[in-house]
């Protein structure tokens, strides 16, 4: 199960139809992600209906109270990014939110497990996500999710205002994922996020014995001077930790 400290994802159910009519409707919602806002819960449950039997469409669940706040989707990769050259298996994703939870980090966090996710139980080498230039909030959170520009298609979208904007063409590798998530720790050693290091020197320790074979810790070159081993020695020495305890 996808998790993160505030949500979870789990697939829809029937009775997820008044949570998901809730932002289906809301003016600010659909439109972002290039859909009209649900005129009427009719709209919502045949939506519902269509999205019940997807396996990895899931529900955003919110911890407090269980309420559903959103949707994400891991989904083929779309014909916008063809010109790329996506490898097999890539995959693309796309969420919403119900907009009474914006500005509170919970999409952030969410896409990073996600991508996790899609790196280490996908397979996917890839992760390819779109979103259209007046879409602010989510161009930010694909940035602080180490997502690159790709590039764009001008003038491909009409707001139900008439106005047009550009698409954003955006992807993260699964080296470029680990590796950012490797740099991180190392800007913010902080004991708070000891446990979250562990996982993820472990996690890049598994990936890259798949990648040559031998698990050899100086594959990834995190800095033009600091390889795989050179942050195990920082995490070491910072928190008095020996390297036995993370491999």
């Amino acid at each position: 199960m996808i998790e993160t400290k505030h949500v979870y994802l789990r697939n829809f159910r029937e009775s997820d139809l008044n949570d998901l009519y809730e932002y289906a409707h809301q003016e600010k919602v659909g439109p972002m992600a290039g859909w009209r806002p649900h005129a009427n819960i009719e709209v919502s449950r045949e939506y519902l209906k269509s999205i019940l039997d997807k396996p990895l469409c899931f529900a955003i669940v919110d911890k407090a109270d269980g309420k559903v706040i959103g949707s994400m989707e891991i989904m083929n990769v779309s014909k916008e990014f063809e010109a790329y050259n996506p490898e097999e298996n890539s995959v693309e994703i796309g969420a919403v939110l119900n907009e009474n939870y914006w500005s509170k980090g919970y999409m952030t966090e969410l896409i990073d497990e996600t991508l996790n996710y899609c790196f280490t139980e996908l397979k996917a080498p890839e992760v390819y996500a779109a979103n259209y230039s007046k879409n602010i909030g989510s161009t930010r959170i694909q940035e602080k999710n180490g997502f690159k520009m790709l590039g764009s298609i001008p003038d491909s979208y009409t707001w139900l205002d008439g106005s047009v904007c550009d698409t954003l063409l955006r992807k993260i590798t699964k080296d470029e994922y680990f590796e950012r998530k490797a740099k991180l720790f190392l800007e913010k050693p902080t004991l708070e996020r000891k446990e979250e290091a562990i996982d993820y020197i472990n996690e890049h320790v598994k990936y890259n014995s798949k990648i040559n074979g031998t698990g050899g810790l100086n594959h990834y070159v995190l800095d033009d001077d600091k390889t795989y081993e050179d942050w195990l020695d920082k995490i070491n020495k910072e928190w008095d930790m020996e390297p036995t305890e993370i491999l």
